[in-house]
């Protein structure tokens, strides 16, 4: 079974020397049977140039027919658009003979495809999630001035892929993925913005160029890094030959790192080169750090190996009270110049309890030579 071709490579195979007979209907007929489209929704416009002849003069002129465009939905709505397009076509026919120029209908020269793939995108998402909440989903269709809804029972069966494949839909953007974690992951950024349309680039527009380097600023340092890691062999099952698999091999694992800053001004900064491996361990140990830089260290491969202590302390709201007072003193205030007094006791106070006490420098002015 040969395989199925696409509308527009029907239309550029298929010639008017395909038929006995220069007839519209069948022209168009034998392009329904061809035409198999399997993404759908689709907005799709025919023009029909077509070739008018006087059978005594056997002058010819060419005349378009330009279908009006509409929305197709599945491959029937495709075949009731084909019976409309071939009677919306012979009534044309017929209104371009009856006008008295001695043209009659001879043939049809060729058939314009514009049919574009329809994409959906969110108008409307609502920004309360809950158990409580039920969401509901809805298609707006707009066809001609004519527009609905539909229901959409199930958006990730609905959004499916190219091959079948349900894929789990962000509603914010309407893009789909393969696993429910990654989904997961993309909303908390995804979320924190409006709802968006994505729009691919197109062909030849995919490659990003810059020329004008005569606006680049030069910037005085750079750093240069290097990390280590070493192939760790992993265990894994003999896969089935007949399927398709991923075997995984060996694990990457870090084991040092190295770093020089470079610097257009050697007289005021020269970097050595930093080199960190497995004999720098022992500087790490009984070091005293914040559990949350911590965590930011295990994540970036570190390893705890003991816990010795753990210090902990309790926060008080000793200056809670203090702001308080002068806030409520502010809202009572009648002036102007008493609110900005009890912002200004606010700010002192504050800023003396945050004082750094031992960076404070003192300077005296010498009268007496011999001090």
């Amino acid at each position: 079974m040969a395989p199925k071709k696409s509308f527009k490579d029907i239309i550029s195979e298929t010639t008017i020397d395909d038929i006995e007979e220069p007839d519209a209907t069948k022209y168009i007929n034998l392009l329904k049977d061809k035409i198999v489209i399997d993404q759908f929704p689709l907005k799709i416009k025919i023009i029909i140039t077509s070739e008018f002849a006087t059978p005594i003069a056997f002058d010819r002129i060419e005349s378009h027919y330009s279908h009006p465009a509409k929305v197709v939905l599945t491959q029937n709505n495709l075949s009731k658009f084909y019976d409309d397009l071939i009677d919306k076509f012979k009534a044309w026919v017929d209104q371009f003979q009856e006008r008295g120029s001695g043209f009659d209908f001879n043939s049809i020269k060729s058939v314009q495809d514009q049919t574009n793939k329809q994409t959906l995108y969110p108008i409307y998402v609502s920004n309360k999630e809950s158990e409580k909440c039920y969401v509901v989903d809805l298609l707006y269709i707009e066809n001609n001035g004519n527009a609905h809804y539909c229901l959409i029972k199930d958006l990730d069966s609905f959004m499916c892929d190219n091959n079948g494949h349900k894929q789990f839909t962000c509603r914010n953007c309407i893009q789909g993925f393969q696993r429910e974690e990654t989904l997961e992951k993309h909303k908390k950024i995804c979320y924190d913005y409006e709802p968006c349309r994505t729009i691919m680039p197109e062909p030849g527009k995919n490659i990003l160029e810059f020329n004008n380097h005569h606006f680049k600023n030069r910037l005085p340092f750079v750093i240069y890094c290097d990390f280590e890691a070493c192939n760790i062999p992993m265990q894994s099952c003999t896969p089935d030959p007949d399927k398709s698999y991923t075997k995984p091999i060996s694990k990457q694992e870090i084991n040092s790192y190295g770093m020089y800053v470079h610097s257009d001004y050697p007289e005021i900064y020269k970097s050595q080169y930093f080199h960190y491996d497995g004999d720098d361990v022992e500087k790490t140990k009984k070091y005293i750090v914040h559990y949350e830089v911590l965590k930011d260290y295990i994540k970036l491969a570190m390893k705890v190996t003991k816990v010795y202590k753990t210090i902990s302390f309790k926060e008080s709201d000793w200056l809670a009270k203090y702001i308080n007072f002068n806030t409520e003193q502010r809202t009572k205030s009648k002036s102007d110049f008493e609110k900005d007094l009890w912002k200004l006791m606010n700010n002192s106070f504050y800023g003396k309890t945050l004082e750094d006490i031992r960076g404070r420098s003192e300077i005296k002015l010498l009268t007496d030579r011999k001090k």
